[in-house]
């Protein structure tokens, strides 16, 4: 079971998680964002970790020349996704989209099969997941920075969408590395990416 934001994955955490699904664990990714930057320890300490937030990404600022590579390891930083390990491809997920808006709580998806359908056992069929008080993002259980179901990165086709959150506002903008070319229809109210209709 992961926290609520592991953002920050090794490339021998994503293997071994990987291993671990593959080989009949179970893995509950309850955060957003996850497996986003490659980090990695500082192979000599052990206990630093290292990121480079080099793009294309949402990131929160740019590395100068030459600072788009772990000084430790010597490898390229950036997303795992420019580097074959998207995170939908181990979590079924990924980052869609940041905003300081206010979160949304989930919706059951209607269509969902009856293999599918233990995981909300107990909640009604127009029970809301998460509609309550945050006090990180205001209200509801999705927000800041949320994730979605794509098969073009890699969430494997057998997955099930248990439930959506939807209504976000144009705070919530779709993550840059989405975006080949700028322009206004990058927010929740009209990019399907960030909140589906």
């Amino acid at each position: 079971m992961t926290g609520t934001h592991p953002e920050y994955w090794s490339g021998g955490m994503i293997d071994a998680a990987r291993a671990y699904v593959e080989g009949g664990g179970r893995l509950m990714y309850l955060g957003g964002n996850g497996m986003y930057w490659v980090t990695e320890r500082d192979p000599e300490h052990g206990h630093t970790i290292e990121i480079r937030r080099n793009g294309p990404s949402t990131r929160a600022w740019d590395p100068e020349p030459g600072e788009g590579y772990l000084s430790a390891t010597g490898e390229l930083g950036g997303l795992w996704r420019h580097r074959g390990m998207a995170p939908q491809r181990s979590l079924g997920v990924g980052f869609t989209a940041q905003g300081n808006g206010e979160g949304r709580p989930y919706a059951r998806n209607p269509d969902l099969p009856p293999e599918a359908a233990w995981v909300l056992d107990g909640i009604g069929a127009d029970e809301l997941i998460g509609d309550l008080p945050s006090p990180a993002i205001g209200h509801g259980a999705a927000g800041f920075e949320i994730d979605r179901l794509d098969h073009a990165p890699g969430t494997p086709a057998r997955t099930h969408l248990i439930a959506t959150a939807t209504g976000f506002s144009d705070s919530y903008q779709l993550a840059s590395e989405d975006v080949p070319s700028s322009d206004s229809r990058q927010g929740g109210t009209v990019n399907d990416r960030v909140a589906p209709t």
